[in-house]
């Protein structure tokens, strides 16, 4: 599956901020999320960003029941350098 965005700013500008973890930090905060962890993996060809983040999201009454509204998550994704440009993949 492919998606693609229109973002008025370059490819260099998009790849900073998407690997720095005082912009993801704040990013997470900002949609109402309590907490969040950012751990960078760099290597020769790119970096992984791991995103441990704890939300509280409102559940359906029968998952409440067996569910915390409390839920943690974790996202990684991959930044990778490429022939043709940057790759992402999560």
């Amino acid at each position: 599956m492919s998606i693609e965005y229109a973002i008025e700013a370059s490819v260099e500008q998009v790849y900073a901020l998407l690997i720095d973890p005082e912009y993801l930090t704040e990013r997470s905060i900002g949609i109402g999320e309590l907490s969040v962890e950012i751990e960078l993996q760099e290597s020769d060809d790119g970096v992984t960003v791991v995103r441990k983040r704890t939300a509280v999201r409102e559940l359906p009454s029968y998952l409440a029941k067996i569910f915390s509204p409390e839920q943690e998550f974790e996202l990684v994704e991959t930044l990778r350098d490429t022939d043709t440009g940057k790759q992402a993949s999560y």
